[in-house]
């Protein structure tokens, strides 16, 4: 289980200077466990005070809090042991005393919060890391000296907690308060004690404390404003990096008015994701599980579908920014939830976003849900990129998604785990151009799929009655899942013809009379093919006039385009080609993502294609 700071952090806490490590003053800001408990029970959840909880309270260090939007206001101090203690609420603890490092020897053990990587190694911290196991909640890490010195145990603390799997207990890191020691120690067999995982937590806060601000940019804050959800480093802005990914902080320039909120990513080529923008936005009482119901909400068209056996059940639930979840994305694959993680400041909402979503969506507890961390920045080493995280898998799990009468083979990426595929065998967000195709086939026509991957145009193309589909594609798997597609739909036998081949060459060594009545052509933004590397930006637009000269008059072209770095419009390519191949456009419309894909007009970064359906005279 993931669970986010709750350390106040006006900078960072504690710091490693000229080989020392000096600690901090913790100043911690909570919210209960949702259990009954008294001050004294709430305190003895804290790790390694310097008093006993009566002694706190009677110094006045545990403090009621009032909440009045995102501001903290300390009430009056709990002085009596028995004081009621409000499941959930939210509570002050001043001048802490953070836990005492450990001496550690050449090997240890420490527990962090749900840790998908394998293994990996700091060289410049002389030491090794690696995965003991997990059950989901919890990783076990077992680290090893690789130099002549034993382990540095700030070293690793700090390590931690830049990986975003701070140490349990390691309050000065970000670490989870959650009773008992520090969870960081020498192994069992050289001494160390035993590391349980407590069976109470206390949560973060869901907002920013008084020091959480990010100094941003006139030229940032005017894009924000404008829209756009992302803080872009430049050489105004301050220091990211003094937050863990994820925490909440205020964005602000100097002597003028917050900007809003936005949730730290890291020190990547984003800086951190807007949560929610504008004076409002600082006081945004809306929470992660509200988000989720609210973009579940929007969905309910395919959630009510997916109920019925002829339903779609393919579909995306959470939609990263455009659904105020930055970084986050969650889908409805057939029997399963898959949790796409884009950014490392998504990491503390994932537990809290899946559980909503499987309710909001109508789903059974056990329901199977799969974790893709497809994040650019990764520890050195082997990591597992896709795993379960939720529900439970079993041998009669049929991985069969539905799209109306279409049934077709999912991947939920498990046997293949180090490498973190962003897609599932099926796209979903081309659902409704399958429909713009399917509406436009003629019966007894002939079609073409180019790029075909596991032919879901091809699919559409048939089952609406096309008398002939050729589907071109260069991966010899993609096509044998095609045909699997075929038979699961009951397609098998129609007339379709699958082509291993790479695209520009099918189109090359076409007879001079071989003609189409309609195309389609969705191509990767790169990928290797043999010997030629094939390059969207570069050769898209001398493929369309070859391909325009082989539609019969009336026919159609369906173009999608998957690159963000290209500023000519596609209607502009397409416009071009159709003038290069001597012929005349009869109709042009835009062929956009799927609803449940919603496009921000401010954020063309979060738009997963650029689509035109156009008719040929």
């Amino acid at each position: 289980m993931r669970i986010g700071q709750v350390l106040k952090r006006s900078d960072r806490a504690g710091c490693l200077e000229n080989g020392r490590y000096s600690p901090p003053v913790p100043h911690l800001r909570f919210r209960a466990p949702g259990i009954p408990l008294d001050a004294a029970g709430l305190l003895a959840l804290l790790p390694d005070l310097d008093d006993e909880p009566e002694s706190v309270l009677r110094a006045g260090r545990l403090r009621r809090a009032r909440v009045r939007g995102q501001d903290w206001q300390p009430g009056a101090p709990l002085r009596r042991a028995r004081s009621r203690v409000v499941p959930g609420g939210a509570y002050c603890l001043e001048d802490a005393v953070a836990p005492a490092l450990p001496e550690l020897g050449r090997t240890a053990v420490a527990l962090v919060p749900d840790w998908p990587w394998w293994d990996g190694q700091l060289a410049r911290a002389a030491f090794g890391w690696s995965s003991a196991g997990g059950d989901g909640r919890v990783t076990r890490l077992s680290f090893e000296a690789l130099g002549p010195e034993d382990l540095d145990a700030a070293a690793i603390l700090t390590w931690a907690e830049a990986a975003g799997a701070p140490i349990v207990g390691a309050l000065a890191h970000g670490g989870t308060a959650c009773g008992g020691s520090l969870r960081f120690a020498r192994p069992m067999e050289d001494g160390g004690p035993a590391l349980d995982w407590p069976k109470v937590m206390i949560s973060p806060p869901d907002f920013p404390d008084d020091g959480a601000t990010l100094e941003i940019s006139q030229e940032t804050a005017h894009a924000l404003r404008k829209g756009h959800p992302w803080v872009l480093p430049d050489d105004e802005m301050g220091d990211a990096t003094r937050f863990a990914p994820g925490t909440l902080v205020r964005l602000a320039q100097r002597d003028r008015p917050a900007v809003g909120l936005a949730r730290v990513s890291g020190s990547g080529r984003v800086a951190a994701r807007m949560w929610a923008t504008g004076e409002e936005g600082v006081n945004d009482p809306r929470g992660i599980e509200a988000r989720v119901v609210d973009a579940v909400g929007r969905r309910s068209e395919w959630v009510a579908k997916a109920m019925h056996p002829d339903g779609t059940d393919v579909f995306r639930l959470v939609h990263g920014e455009a659904d105020g979840l930055p970084g986050l994305a969650i889908d409805r694959v057939g029997p399963a939830l898959r949790v796409l993680v884009s950014g490392p400041e998504a990491l503390p909402l994932v537990e809290r976003a899946w559980r909503t979503a499987l309710g909001a969506a109508g789903l059974p507890d056990d329901t199977p849900v799969i974790e893709v961390l497809n994040l650019r920045v990764r520890p050195p080493g082997r990591h597992r990129a896709v795993h379960l995280i939720g529900g439970a898998l079993t041998e009669e799990m049929a991985w069969v998604g539905r799209e109306g009468g279409l049934r077709f083979g999912l991947d939920p990426g498990l046997a293949d785990a180090e490498r973190p595929r962003p897609g599932f065998g099926w796209f979903a967000d081309q659902r409704e151009n399958r429909k713009r195709v399917a509406a436009r086939v003629e019966p007894g026509r002939r079609y073409a799929n180019l790029f075909a991957h596991t032919g879901a145009f091809s699919l559409a193309m048939l089952e609406a009655g096309a008398g002939d589909v050729v589907s071109v594609d260069l991966s010899g798997p993609y096509l044998e899942q095609l045909e699997r597609n075929l038979a699961l739909s009951g397609l098998s036998g129609i007339a379709h013809s699958a082509v291993q081949r790479d695209v520009r060459q099918w189109l090359e060594d076409l007879g001079p009379n071989d003609r189409f009545d309609g195309i389609v052509l969705d191509p990767p933004t790169a990928a290797a093919a043999g010997r030629r590397f094939w390059s969207a930006h570069r050769e898209m637009r001398g493929l369309l006039a070859g391909l325009i000269r082989r539609i019969e008059p009336g026919g159609f072209l369906l173009l999608a385009r998957n690159e963000q770095r290209s500023r000519k419009p596609l209607r502009g390519w397409v416009e071009q080609a159709v003038r290069d191949a001597g012929r005349q456009l009869s109709a042009l419309e835009l062929a956009p993502p799927s609803a449940d894909f919603p496009r921000m007009a401010s954020f063309p970064e979060g738009t997963a294609f650029e689509g035109i359906l156009a008719e040929v005279s």
